[in-house]
């Protein structure tokens, strides 16, 4: 049994008051109640570990194709600023680089160009492993659960052939590419040698993240499929892409008990981060500005690191599993 983490608590409460507030103003919009786009928040909201300063992070999606069902252009224009208002009256931060992000990914091509080069490039790579890691949603839930199963069906479709050894090895190395994606987009945007000081600041927080946030949506993912004592079905992973990171792993220490202790220690270190990073954005740049606490945070992201790699270990009771990671 993991006691209660106050702080853990704390960010769960703020990010579903704050989450409700917005799904009531987007869904009694009637700009926004009459369309068929189905809007998800990612991020830290995604994750329920929200705090004041955190950003809004939006996905859009929609049934059908760019190419035959595409939201003619006036209408697009309608409905970000009717979403943009909704979220300025509620006081949100405004969203990154001006709304550049607010595009429309269809279901039917991200089913159709999944696993290809066209997958990563049109970001339906992205849009896909936050969906079902660490999401909620706020527009058309409907659509959304529709298009969750679609997505899991996919991963799945050849599990009604072999149920009985089945195992969700595409799903598995999905997730796993998308953690060594954003490791290499990091070393990518490292690439620059001329950065000024308030650059370098940004980049050591988003080494920071990566070694914690993003580390935790994609292998509190992994962790509950390895550890599932049977063939994982394709209901299960839906019920997976519902609960939040957190949730996920409170989970597994709580159907088993031989992962508590790992468990416990991962959320510890967990909390230390978002602890350091629940403060203002130039508070936080500020707070990395100083080599000591550079120092300590690598040092503590280096545990958290080891602590996860531990309860991935201890998940696979069958070694045959972790194949799937791997080759």
């Amino acid at each position: 049994m993991i006691e209660k983490i106050p702080l853990l608590d704390e960010r769960l409460r703020y990010s579903t008051e704050r989450i409700e507030e917005l799904k009531m103003a987007v869904q009694n919009n009637e700009d926004l109640k009459e369309n068929d786009v189905c809007v998800y928040l990612t991020g830290s909201y995604g994750r329920r570990e929200a705090h004041s300063s955190s950003d809004l992070d939006l996905f859009f999606l929609r049934s059908g194709s760019a190419e035959t069902c595409k939201l003619p252009r006036v209408e697009k224009a309608l409905f970000d600023a009717a979403l943009i208002k909704a979220a300025r009256k509620l006081e949100f931060p405004e969203f990154t680089k001006g709304g550049a992000y607010l595009d429309i990914h269809y279901l039917d091509d991200i089913l159709k160009y999944l696993g290809c080069p066209e997958d990563g490039y049109r970001n339906y790579f992205t849009a896909r492993m936050l969906l079902l890691l660490e999401s909620t949603p706020i527009l058309n839930e409907k659509i959304y659960e529709k298009i969750i199963s679609s997505i899991v069906e996919s991963y799945y479709r050849d599990y009604h052939d072999h149920e009985i050894n089945f195992r969700p090895a595409f799903l598995l190395n999905d997730i796993h590419r998308y953690w060594i994606t954003m490791c290499l987009n990091y070393e990518h945007a490292r690439n620059r040698r001329d950065r000024e000081d308030g650059e370098k600041n940004e980049a050591h927080l988003k080494n920071v993240k990566l070694k914690f946030s993003r580390l935790m949506t994609c292998y509190s993912m992994i962790v509950p499929i390895l550890a599932f004592p049977d063939v994982i079905p394709p209901e299960e992973i839906i019920k997976l892409a519902h609960k939040t990171p957190i949730s996920r792993l409170l989970d597994v220490a709580s159907e088993h008990e031989r992962y508590v202790d790992t468990v416990k220690d991962v959320l510890l270190h967990y909390t230390w981060f978002l602890e350091i990073t629940g403060q203002s954005k130039p508070d936080v740049l500020e707070w990395i500005s100083l080599e000591t606490n550079r120092n300590e945070a690598f040092d503590r992201s280096r545990e958290f690191g080891k602590s996860m790699f531990k309860l991935v270990t201890e998940a696979v009771s069958d070694q045959e599993k972790l194949r799937y990671l791997i080759v």
